[in-house]
């Protein structure tokens, strides 16, 4: 915070309501300290006049235009609302101009407290895109979260069922469930992507599964198994929705927790969360010898990195590539011996 020059000329710089400032003055530089000391006691007797008109909205009116926005175009709208609620109940009633990067650094150390690291992040993700869709639809001049890094996650938990435990599961399911479990069991989907899922997302005649509503914005396409296949053929439709796995008014499922957690229990399952029967679809292509490349397609991971968790589950895999490099190396020896 100052008077300092920049390819000759000088600039003053200063912070109004936890957000920096920067004027260019020219190439006087006592200019540039009288206006920086002009500055500063505006600031201390409130009389600093911002430039750019700030426009009035306050948090609460950003979670309604948001969640409106997000119900067509974010998937995983459950999750979203459920984090935008929690949002709510710190800057509701601050006006956007109000929240400094100060007050978001207030809350992650209060959030991280008691949450996870990975919860935390999820959080500020939502944060930092409510406050980019505000900045586009003129709602707010700048973004606080825009200097938050993700806090250090630990992403080293994987959880998936066993062959037994997924028979188990799907015994104790109810008729409704189980075949969004069977889906989720042969695809990975994340729990949103099956939640939006068509039948028009479903080509039968290919055999594939059209993934349209992903995480990333690009569309994928997985082939159905035998199982899977079968299930969704004897699937009952609705005529008011198109919808594979519809709600009670026909939209998508927004909410099946309290099944899940039932099942899970009855199933006599502990330590077991909904997104990880991606991770047992997922660990079980590995187990059975797909290739990791193709493992990361199916999955819809933008990097190899994410999809690397499960390269331990492949002992078998990697024993038969060093082996071939064996019986390669074998070969071309005994050719120049030949030779």
């Amino acid at each position: 915070m100052g008077v300092f020059k920049k390819q000759g000329v000088y600039w003053i710089d200063y912070y109004v309501s936890g957000r920096r400032k920067r004027e260019r003055i020219g190439p006087d530089k006592r200019l540039a300290e009288t206006v920086f000391r002009k500055r500063k006691v505006e600031i201390a007797e409130g009389k600093f006049l911002d430039k750019r008109k700030v426009p009035r909205c306050s948090f609460n009116e950003l979670t309604l235009l948001y969640l409106e926005w997000a119900k067509v175009n974010h998937g995983g709208y459950a999750s979203t609302r459920s984090r935008v609620k929690q949002l709510k109940e710190e800057f509701g009633d601050s006006q956007l101009s109000e929240i400094t990067p100060l007050m978001v650094d207030t809350y992650v150390t209060r959030r991280a407290a008691l949450r996870k690291p990975a919860t935390v992040n999820r959080e500020l993700q939502i944060l930092h895109h409510m406050f980019c869709k505000a900045q586009e639809w003129g709602k707010a001049l700048d973004n606080p979260v825009k200097h938050q890094r993700p806090l250090r996650a630990n992403n080293r938990r994987l959880r998936y069922l066993s062959l037994e435990e997924i028979e188990r599961l799907l015994a104790v399911a109810d008729e409704s469930l189980r075949p969004l479990l069977i889906t989720a069991l042969h695809t990975g989907l994340r729990r949103g992507e099956l939640f939006h899922l068509t039948w028009h997302d479903v080509d039968f005649k290919q055999g594939i599964i059209r993934v349209v509503h992903t995480k990333n914005g690009e569309r994928r396409e997985i082939p159905t198994s035998a199982t899977l296949w079968a299930t969704l053929q004897h699937l009952p439709r609705r005529l008011d929705s198109d919808h594979v796995f519809p709600g009670k008014t026909g939209h998508g499922l927004v909410d099946i927790r309290k099944r899940f957690r039932r099942a899970l229990a009855e199933a006599e399952i502990e330590g077991f969360v909904f997104h990880d029967l991606r991770h047992t679809f997922a660990s079980h292509l590995v187990m059975s010898g797909v290739d990791l490349v193709t493992v990361k397609e199916f999955l819809g991971h933008k990097d190899i990195k994410m999809t690397l968790r499960y390269a331990h589950l492949a002992p078998d895999y990697k024993r038969s590539a060093i082996s071939r490099l064996d019986t390669y190396m074998d070969t071309s020896h005994k050719k120049r011996v030949t030779a």
